[in-house]
């Protein structure tokens, strides 16, 4: 979750078709004024340890009372946290992946005024996909979980896999009668495409 509401996006790294990782780098937010920031509690917080170190060596020596002392503890700890929300609000501004995946769309372009609940970027993962079918109440005898079910590409037959029945609808469609069931699908050589249309092959005969 960010706290910016509206900044200029500055930088892009990736372009439609990339293959990203998790917490790859995608786009960078104009970010001058929180560096500027950062840099004051960083120097801040510098100096809090040094006059936290100084303060301790006098109270080792008597030098300082332990009011002191504490005074310059304490004032450590406030730097700490003033230093630990510039560096999230700078991170902020480093637009990374949530996912290894595919970007298939790209919202912005740099320049562009972006808003903080608009998405930038959509990426699909395509290692494992998922397969949807709605099949008649008398297949529902020769189907199981974990079953493998043959499929292939609508329109192509020659391009084909295998897929494991993961779920099945307990309950009917109220429109359609039908049941749905989900299948999935290991993909981690991107041989199948996500969103294409398949034909899943399913038995006709109830199990023994």
């Amino acid at each position: 979750m960010t706290t910016w509401e509206c900044a200029f996006l500055s930088k892009v790294f990736v372009e439609e078709g990339d293959t990203v990782k998790k917490d790859q780098l995608l786009a960078q937010l104009l970010d001058e004024k929180e560096r500027i920031e950062f840099r004051r509690f960083e120097a801040l917080l510098e100096k809090r340890q040094f006059d936290k170190k100084a303060s301790q060596n006098l109270l080792d020596s008597n030098l300082l009372s332990r009011e002191k002392a504490l005074a310059a503890e304490a004032e450590l700890e406030l730097a700490q946290v003033d230093y630990e929300l510039a560096k999230a609000k700078l991170e902020e501004k480093s637009i990374k992946s949530t996912v290894a995946g595919i970007v298939i769309r790209r919202m912005a372009e740099p320049g562009e005024s972006v808003d903080r609940i608009a998405p930038l970027f959509e990426i699909v993962d395509i290692d494992q996909l998922t397969l949807q079918f709605y099949v008649e109440p008398t297949l529902l005898d020769s189907l199981g979980i974990g079953d493998s079910i043959p499929f292939f590409i609508t329109g192509d037959p020659e391009k084909r896999g295998e897929a494991t029945v993961e779920f099945i609808s307990p309950s009917a469609d109220p429109q359609s009668g039908l049941f749905r069931i989900k299948l999935k699908v290991e993909n981690t050589g991107h041989r199948f495409l996500a969103g294409v249309r398949v034909t899943g092959e399913f038995p006709t005969t109830g199990k023994n």
